[in-house]
């Protein structure tokens, strides 16, 4: 089946024509829509694993559009990529405008369409790979060992990260994992809280979690295995030892 791609553009002229030829002519099923979050959704059915957003108007024109998509693309549950073409100066707007840390790829007019193609095909490529590759969520308000973890822990799993207990939690009411990796101790919304917030709705109850923790003495140990986690870890294994830990966990737990 087609891999399918969302053009999204106020008119379709000569140029948005021919850009949709050109992904057709490279295997995909190419649909257009107004830049209208309503029409997107209208597309019953059909889901995108990349959306073009093609800037040919105002940009303030289009903003609240762009917001929108942006967001459907961020809470989708199909693993999807955002694409916006425009002018110089809108491509610096909609980068400022759209969420932290989304991953938006921008290409300025005039439109190498071949440069295009070639990071769709990349991208979706990547992702297909990934589909087969166990994702784990790590959450800790240390975003430094957050990143670090992330490195260690990516080339073999799918990695999501959240900074926070909250973040956590609106996150894996939109996106399933494979395993949780939380730290016990945060502020504002300990580990502790977020396991019993995970572990009282349906959609997540079953979600293995696994605790971090820094300490190691008697005393902590016991507070978090009367949690009755997965299974918990220390922060200060080094990266081949917690790369094996969850190795072992997925092994043992036939996950």
């Amino acid at each position: 089946m087609p891999r399918q791609v969302l053009f999204i553009s106020s008119a379709r002229g000569f140029t948005v024509n021919a850009i949709m030829k050109d992904l057709t002519a490279e295997g995909y099923d190419v649909q257009f829509a107004q830049p209208d979050i309503v029409a997107v959704n209208d597309l019953h059915g059909y889901l995108p694993e990349a959306y073009i957003f093609y800037i040919d108007s105002e940009y303030s024109e289009l903003a609240t559009s762009l917001l929108d998509l942006a967001q459907k693309v961020a809470s989708s549950k199909v693993k999807t990529n955002l694409y916006v073409v425009g002018s110089d100066a809108d491509i610096e707007k909609a980068k400022a405008a759209l969420p932290e840390g989304m991953d938006v790829y921008t290409f300025k007019k005039p439109l190498d369409v071949k440069l295009l193609i070639s990071a769709v095909n990349h991208n979706l490529n990547d992702m297909a790979l990934n589909r087969d590759k166990k994702s784990i969520l790590l959450v800790d308000d240390d975003v430094t060992l957050l990143h670090a973890m992330n490195s260690w822990l990516s080339e073999k799993y799918t990695v999501f990260m959240a900074n926070s207990g909250m973040n956590a939690v609106s996150f894996l009411a939109k996106t399933s994992v494979d395993l949780v990796l939380l730290d016990y101790e945060m502020p504002i919304v300990s580990g502790l809280q977020v396991f019993e917030m995970l572990k009282s709705e349906p959609s997540t109850k079953d979600i293995p979690v696994i605790f971090l923790t820094a300490k190691n003495d008697k005393n902590t140990i016991v507070k978090v295995l009367s949690a009755k986690p997965d299974r918990y870890l220390l922060k200060t294994l080094p990266p081949k030892e917690l790369l094996k830990s969850i190795d072992e966990f997925f092994m043992w737990n036939n996950l």
